[in-house]
C-alpha cells in the first residue's frame, strides 16, 4: 500500500510543476470530407471524382511564460499536428520554441516558420484544405515543397510594434538546414540551405494592414541551376469584424519543387539502371513564377460569413530535361505559364468555439495538350480549443 502511495506521489509531481509554471493547452481540430475532380489533357484521373475524409490543420499545443524581471519574460512553446486519420505525426512537429520577450521585443530559438510560411496564408487564405482547389493551394503550395516556407531550427526575432509596424528577422544557418552534412549531395554538388529572411508587418488602428516579406537560401535543394533562390510577398487590405479584404503579389525564384503548379504531372522519366540509360522527360525544378491573388469576406448574418479568393499566375517557368536527347531547357509550365483560379465558401458559426464550413472551387493550369483542370468541393467542422 505503501509502495502505491509513492507511485502516486511521484506521478503527480509533474502536474504539480506545470501548474506552477502557468502552462496553457490549446489547440483546433477539423473534419470533413472533399470531393475531387482533375482532368489532365483529355485523361480523367481517379476515375471520375476522389472522395477523401479529412482532417486538415487539426493541431495541438502547450504554451506559457515565467516572469524574470521588470518587463522580461520567458516564453516557450510546443506544438504539433493531430492528424485524425491516425497515421499519427510526431511530436514538436510546429511551432515549437523557448525564447525570451520584453521591451526589446521577442526572440524565440527552435523549431519556427520562416517568414514566409507564416505570412504567405495568414490574411488571404482562410480555408482549411487538402485539395489545391478548396484554398489559394497554388499560391501558399506544400511548404515540404518549398525551400524557404520549410519550417526550420532557427533564430525568430520580431521587434515591438511600434505605431502599428512590427519588423521581424529569421536565420537558420546551413548547419542547421536538413540532411545537410558534408557526405550528402544534390544534382552533383554540396547541400547548402541556409536561409535568412525578414518581414514587415503595419496594422492600422481603423483595421488596415500592410505585409511585406522576403527570404532567401543559398544554392537550396530545389535550384539546380545554382542561382539566386528567394520568395517575396507583398499584400494588403482591410481587416474588419464584418468583412475582410485584400490583394496581394508573390514573386518566387528557384525555390520551388517540380510538383508546384502540377509541373511535374506529364513527366516520363525513368531513372537509369544497370542494364538501361535514363530515358524521358523529368521536370526538375520550378525556376520562377509569378502570382497575383485577391480575397474577400463578409459576414451577411450574425452567424454566417461568406468568402470568394481568386489567383492568377503567370510566367510560371521550369528546368526540364529530355534525358533521351541529353537536352535541358527552361520552359513554360503547361505551355503558356499560366492559371487561374477562383474559389467560394461559406462558414457558419455555432458558438465561440464551433463552426462549419464548405467550400467549392477550381483551378486551370496550362492550355491544349497540358491543361490541368481541378474541380472540388468540401464540408467540414473545426472546434477550437
Amino acid at each position: 500500500m505503501k509502495l502505491k502511495q509513492l507511485m502516486i506521489t511521484i506521478s503527480m509531481i509533474p502536474l504539480a510543476s506545470l501548474a506552477q509554471a502557468d502552462v496553457i493547452l490549446y489547440g483546433q481540430m477539423r473534419g470533413g470530407m472533399e470531393v475531387e475532380s482533375k482532368k489532365v489533357g483529355n485523361t480523367k484521373l481517379y476515375n471520375g471524382t476522389r472522395t477523401r475524409v479529412v482532417a486538415p490543420g487539426s493541431r495541438l499545443g502547450f504554451k506559457g511564460k515565467e516572469k524574470l524581471s521588470g518587463s522580461l519574460n520567458a516564453v516557450w512553446q510546443i506544438e504539433q499536428r493531430i492528424n485524425l486519420n491516425g497515421d499519427g505525426s510526431g511530436f514538436a512537429n510546429r511551432d515549437s520554441y523557448i525564447g525570451l520577450e520584453g521591451d526589446f521585443g521577442r526572440v524565440h530559438f527552435g523549431y519556427v516558420n520562416t517568414p514566409i510560411n507564416e505570412w504567405s496564408d495568414g490574411y488571404l487564405d482562410p480555408y482549411q484544405y487538402i485539395s489545391d482547389a478548396l484554398g489559394a493551394g497554388y499560391w501558399t503550395r506544400n511548404s515540404s515543397g518549398n525551400d524557404v516556407k520549410r519550417r526550420r531550427t532557427a533564430m525568430r526575432y520580431y521587434t515591438p510594434r511600434m505605431g502599428g509596424l512590427m519588423m521581424q528577422a529569421y536565420v537558420s544557418p546551413s548547419n542547421n538546414a536538413p540532411n545537410n552534412d558534408e557526405n550528402v549531395w544534390v544534382n552533383s554538388r554540396k547541400i547548402d540551405k541556409g536561409l535568412y529572411g525578414v518581414g514587415l508587418d503595419y496594422k492600422h488602428k481603423n483595421g488596415f494592414f500592410t505585409n511585406l516579406v522576403g527570404a532567401h537560401t543559398k544554392n537550396g535543394g530545389y535550384n539546380p541551376l545554382k542561382d539566386d533562390a528567394f520568395q517575396a510577398i507583398a499584400q494588403f487590405g482591410v481587416e474588419k469584424d464584418h468583412f475582410t479584404a485584400g490583394l496581394a503579389y508573390q514573386f518566387a525564384k528557384n525555390v520551388d519543387a517540380p510538383s508546384a503548379f502540377d509541373a511535374n504531372i506529364f513527366d516520363t522519366y525513368v531513372a537509369a539502371n544497370a542494364a538501361t540509360p535514363a530515358s524521358g522527360v523529368q521536370t526538375r525544378a520550378i525556376t520562377r513564377s509569378q502570382e497575383v491573388l485577391a480575397m474577400a469576406a463578409f459576414k451577411v448574418a450574425p452567424n454566417l460569413r461568406l468568402r470568394a479568393t481568386a489567383a492568377h499566375g503567370f510566367d510560371i517557368k521550369a528546368l526540364r530535361t529530355n534525358h533521351t536527347a541529353g537536352t535541358s531547357e527552361i520552359q513554360k509550365v503547361g505551355n503558356n505559364g499560366k492559371y487561374w483560379q477562383g474559389v467560394v465558401g461559406a462558414q457558419y458559426t455555432f458558438s465561440k468555439r464551433t463552426d462549419a464550413y464548405t467550400q467549392m472551387g477550381y483551378i486551370n493550369i496550362g492550355k491544349g495538350d497540358e491543361k490541368v483542370r481541378t474541380v472540388a468541393f468540401g464540408v467540414g467542422l473545426r472546434h477550437r480549443f
